[in-house]
């Protein structure tokens, strides 16, 4: 069993336009911050974003470590018998403007797949377009018009600024989000290849 989580920088999910998974979920999973809530001007909707984001990610986290853990002395004598695995992909890291982010995070993936593609192969998968496209439109937009939008909504908001570093801190350090780390990628089997732009 392969699983593979993935992330978006929760600030940007604070801000995002959907907001369905904290009406959804946040009374049902903080059912101690309902009172809070009541009072939108104390409690900000990206604060409750914040909080879903962090919990959720960490909790989900937790459980797939703990669960590789199990299954690895389960299956200590016999490590080709382990059959849990996952990884953890930040969406921004396969849009980075740094190949070699984009490079080592689809090896990542292929690797945990066990994906036959090549270095040369996946390399040509991290060279590609970086625009996103929505649904079967022909419409495209920037990466810069969706990830890091939450710079611009807190610069001079220096209170919502530090809620919202306060109440996701726990997930903002573990997935290299703040301070910022440049790969998730722990391990170290990349070899010396070097993706690079040019061909």
């Amino acid at each position: 069993f392969k699983f593979i989580h993935v992330l978006r920088d929760g600030r940007d999910v604070a801000f995002s336009k959907n907001q369905s998974p904290v009406n959804k979920f946040f009374d049902l999973v903080n059912p101690e911050a309902n009172n809070m809530r009541l009072d939108a001007e104390e409690v900000p909707c990206e604060i409750c974003a914040m909080q879903l984001w962090n919990d959720f990610n960490v909790q989900a986290h937790n459980w797939l470590k703990e669960r590789k853990k199990r299954d690895k002395e389960r299956d200590s004598t016999d490590p080709v018998k382990s059959r849990f695995d996952y990884a953890t992909v930040r969406v921004e890291d396969t849009m980075s403007d740094d190949i070699s982010v984009r490079f080592n995070t689809f090896k990542s993936l292929a690797t945990l797949i066990g994906s036959p593609l090549t270095d040369d192969e996946i390399c040509c998968v991290a060279k590609k377009e970086r625009n996103i496209k929505i649904g079967n439109t022909a419409e495209t937009i920037q990466k810069h018009e969706v990830y890091g939008k939450w710079k611009k909504k807190i610069k001079s908001n220096t209170k919502l600024s530090k809620d919202l570093h306060d109440i996701g801190s726990e997930a903002l350090q573990l997935f290299g989000y703040e301070p910022f780390t440049a790969s998730l990628d722990d391990k170290k089997e990349r070899g010396g290849y070097i993706c690079s732009e040019g061909w």
